[in-house]
C-alpha cells in the first residue's frame, strides 16, 4: 500500500522536487502552499506531514499550534533553512502540543536525507 505524504511549503519548486522524489521512493504526495489548502488536504489517509517553518501567510509554529488543537496524530517532519536551533525548538514545542515529530530537514537538504526520513516513517 502506498503511503500519503502531505507537504506545506511556500516554495513551489521545492514542493515539486519533494513530490517527484517521494513518488520515486514509493509515496503518493500532495503539496500545498497555503494553510487553507493544507487543512483541506489533511485527511486520515495522510501518513506523514512535511511542514516548512518559515512561510509568509502563517508560519510553521502557528500551524503546529493549530495541529495541536486538532489533536493531529500524523507524524510531522519540520523543515527550515533558518538554523538547527529553530528546528529543535519547533520540535520541542510540537511535542509539548502532543504532536508526533518524525524528524527535521535542514534546508537545503539532500534527497538522500529526504529518503532516510521517508524510509524511517515507512518502517514505523
Amino acid at each position: 500500500m502506498t503511503k500519503m505524504l502531505l507537504v506545506i511549503d511556500d516554495n513551489h519548486d521545492l514542493c515539486e522536487l519533494i513530490a517527484d522524489a517521494a513518488e520515486i521512493f514509493g509515496w503518493n504526495c500532495q503539496t500545498t502552499t497555503t494553510p487553507d489548502a493544507f487543512f483541506a488536504a489533511l485527511t486520515p489517509e495522510v501518513a506523514l506531514i512535511l511542514l516548512d517553518l518559515m512561510m509568509p501567510e502563517m508560519d510553521g509554529v502557528e500551524l503546529l499550534g493549530l495541529l495541536g488543537e486538532r489533536r493531529c496524530s500524523t507524524p510531522i517532519v519540520v523543515m527550515s533553512g533558518v538554523g538547527k536551533n529553530t528546528l529543535e525548538n519547533a520540535e520541542t514545542l510540537a511535542r509539548t502540543l502532543g504532536l508526533t515529530i518524525a524528524g527535521h530537514l535542514q534546508k537545503p537538504f539532500q534527497l538522500t536525507q529526504l529518503e532516510a526520513v521517508l524510509e524511517h516513517v515507512s518502517q514505523s
